[in-house]
């Protein structure tokens, strides 16, 4: 048996207009429980295909070290 999660995306406005501004690709997360990334991360635009490669993560750590995230206030 297997467990499928749904994830419920928000953009906000200002951050969408500032990303086009200057062509980046902004990430915000809130997740319960803990997890880590690595450097190799990167997104795949679904019509393109085209990867786009991290360039800076923040409040979150990178393999092999894991951190604990709790619930948002």
């Amino acid at each position: 048996m297997s467990t499928v999660t749904k994830t419920k995306i928000e953009i906000d406005p200002e951050l969408l207009a500032e990303a086009e501004e200057k062509a980046q690709i902004i990430v915000h997360c809130h997740y319960i429980g803990t997890g880590r990334i690595w450097r190799s991360t990167f997104l795949i635009d679904a019509e393109t295909g085209k990867r786009a490669k991290l360039l800076h993560a923040e409040n979150i750590t990178f393999y092999p070290e894991w951190k604990v995230f709790g619930k948002k206030n």
